[in-house]
């Protein structure tokens, strides 16, 4: 384990820029950059948190730190949210859901899952949505108890503009009522797990799911999740010595294919803003570089 005061970043953000590596008609084999990411909606009160307006630029800045080409962001409920985040990152792409029949949908549209990608790097081949619960084809569908509101896993396959290869990457929040986290884990190794055959797959999320959890442990029986797979595992800080962080407790988790990616890097960020020091989110930003190699 390192800890990275965060004002020495740009060495580590240098090793993931899009400029280095290979491109032309050659397989590009740059690391990738993935990030996840539960920004804690902007109507929710928690106790220690500043208002949204006040916590916004500094999810911004957390989010900067990673440089990523691929992010998975959990709590935005608005559209207007969504471009709060895309005027924060002018190089990406957002795909959410957005009801074709809003006349009939609890909201107009459901960015609580939202994935964002570099426009530089990727293009946008195909995206959709699956909800967390016994339908997963019928949207708004609640999930598996009474106090469990809709849920929903949103994914995008990207094509790689220099060398054409494809990738599906995926974002989801489970609940945080059980049985939610057991029973959605199922649905998602079966219809995210299953394109696996066809294609590299990063799914990230707010799992609501600690290592040794029964839903953890479903998905890891299907994916691999990075901090497990990392060869080095890095806090970003702004402090010395760094907030208390206990892995063993983790729920915010990426998970990719091991015999796809090796994972160079696995990143939490437990950096902190203010007099006396608060976090921008209640949940901490994770983040992992990947090879991908070809073929």
């Amino acid at each position: 384990m390192r800890y990275l005061l965060w004002p020495t970043l740009p060495i580590l953000l240098l090793l993931a820029a899009p400029g280095c590596g290979e491109k032309g008609g050659e397989a590009d084999e740059r690391p990738l950059s993935v990030l996840t990411f539960n920004v804690m909606c902007s109507f929710c009160p928690s106790p220690g948190l500043d208002d949204w307006q006040t916590r916004l630029p500094h999810l911004h800045e957390a989010i900067d730190r990673f440089d990523a080409d691929l992010i998975g962001l959990q709590e935005l409920f608005t559209e207007e949210d969504v471009d709060l985040f895309l005027d924060a990152l002018p190089g990406h792409d957002a795909f959410y859901y957005v009801d074709p029949d809003p006349g009939s949908a609890p909201l107009a549209a459901s960015p609580d899952a939202t994935v964002f990608w570099r426009r530089d790097r990727f293009r946008r081949v195909d995206a959709g949505v699956y909800w967390l619960s016994p339908t997963p084809d019928e949207a708004w569908s609640g999930g598996f108890a009474d106090n469990q509101i809709w849920r929903l896993l949103t994914w995008v396959e990207l094509e790689q503009l220099t060398d054409g290869r494809h990738l599906l990457f995926a974002t989801t929040h489970f609940d945080n009522n059980s049985p939610s986290q057991e029973r959605s884990a199922p649905v998602v190794v079966e219809r995210t797990g299953g394109r696996l055959a066809e294609l590299p797959v990063i799914l990230t999320g707010d799992f609501n799911s600690q290592p040794a959890d029964e839903a953890f442990q479903i998905l890891d029986g299907t994916f691999d999740e990075t901090h497990a797979l990392a060869a080095e595992r890095t806090q970003l800080t702004t402090e010395d010595p760094p907030p208390p962080w206990d892995p063993a407790n983790r729920i915010d988790h990426l998970f990719v294919d091991p015999a796809r990616h090796e994972v160079l890097e696995h990143i939490v960020d437990l950096s902190r803003y203010a007099d006396p020091p608060r976090f921008p989110s209640d949940h901490w930003p994770v983040g992992a570089r990947l090879t991908w190699p070809a073929g």
